[in-house]
């Protein structure tokens, strides 16, 4: 599976929930199978994970190009599936975390200086409104 390109900088990043994050994180630390994710993400979130929920992240990671999937075949047993974060795509993912922190920084900044934005031109309104009444009468107060 092909890691993430490293000329990331005009590609916008995907939304990752927090699950998909947690995910990365788990295993980030060490391979581990999808049973396995379930039982660690249900103690981190203090709460159920279905395994539905765990194996869509694991493809959409997995198709991200952030998670790589190992097949374990055994003559007694179905086959199963380790997950990891490997070598090749370790950088990536952490690339990956850090452009999506700093867009998320760069949104809540944009978020700050808009509702700023926003109480300056109130006060404006307030101030105009209140001359308005001093200047014409009632006819310009608020309602």
């Amino acid at each position: 599976m092909p890691v993430l390109s490293t000329n990331t900088a005009s590609m916008p990043t995907p939304i990752l929930r927090e699950v998909d994050l947690l995910v990365l994180s788990l295993l980030l630390k060490r391979p581990r199978h999808g049973y396995a994710l379930m039982k660690d993400l249900s103690h981190h979130l203090d709460e159920p994970v279905s395994s539905s929920r765990v194996y869509y992240a694991l493809r959409k990671l997995h198709t991200l190009g952030l998670v790589e999937k190992h097949q374990h075949s055994h003559p007694d047993r179905p086959t199963s599936y380790t997950y990891t974060v490997g070598k090749r795509s370790r950088a990536a993912v952490i690339k990956y975390i850090r452009k999506a922190v700093n867009e998320a920084a760069t949104e809540t900044d944009s978020l700050h200086t808009r509702y700023s934005e926003l109480q300056r031109l109130q006060t404006i309104l307030e101030t105009m409104s209140l001359t308005l009444a001093r200047a014409f009468g009632s006819q310009f107060r608020k309602q």
